[in-house]
């Protein structure tokens, strides 16, 4: 979903209601996605697994409500425009830094992921 986007944005080749269909897809998906890691998925296993790695995971999952602002905010500029050139200039910029942010909020599941599952701090032998 993310790589169609970013083929709309860089081929500028659908009209402002396709882009805008487009990210409410998007929004609807993580909007899921979110509250599956959320309620015992994800953030549920690091709790079981690694107590002490709660207080992080619980900063982590902060973060889906800015994600999820964010991405609403870069839809409603979609829709407040008109697919001129400075329009999509616009919202090429809005996505790369949507994609930084994203990326780096999966980076920090992953680490928390690793440090759970791969750290161990049992007792010495």
């Amino acid at each position: 979903l993310l790589g169609e986007i970013h083929r709309i944005i860089v081929d500028r080749s659908e009209s402002v209601d396709n882009v805008v269909k487009s990210l409410n897809t998007l929004i609807d998906f993580l909007k899921q996605h979110f509250k599956r890691e959320e309620e015992g998925g994800f953030f549920g296993e690091i709790a079981a697994r690694a107590p002490r790695l709660s207080e992080r995971a619980e900063d982590v999952s902060r973060e889906h409500v800015e994600l999820l602002a964010s991405i609403e905010s870069f839809r409603d500029t979609a829709l407040g425009g008109t697919a001129t050139s400075a329009w999509w200039e616009r919202l090429n910029s809005e996505y790369h830094q949507l994609m930084k942010d994203l990326i780096g909020h999966e980076r920090r599941e992953q680490d928390l992921l690793q440090e759970a599952f791969n750290d161990d701090i049992g007792t010495a032998d």
